[in-house]
């Protein structure tokens, strides 16, 4: 991946940082909420892990993109 498009990469991630700071916090609230079927509680902690994941495998990107 050339540096041009890993800068647009990283633009892309970072204007959906706060939407997804919801989603993960939304998605945690559900997978501990008792009240709801086990098989939601595990889908919402599935989506909140893997939209962190996200974030993370954007961070080793930013932290390998040379900078100019």
């Amino acid at each position: 991946m050339d540096q041009a498009t890993a800068q647009e990469l990283l633009k892309l991630i970072h204007s959906i940082a706060d939407p997804c700071e919801d989603i993960i916090a939304k998605a945690g609230d559900l997978a501990g909420d008792p009240s709801q079927p086990p098989e939601i509680q595990q889908a919402s902690a599935d989506l909140a892990a893997t939209v962190e994941q996200l974030f993370q495998i954007a961070h080793y990107i930013m932290n390998a993109t040379p900078r100019l």
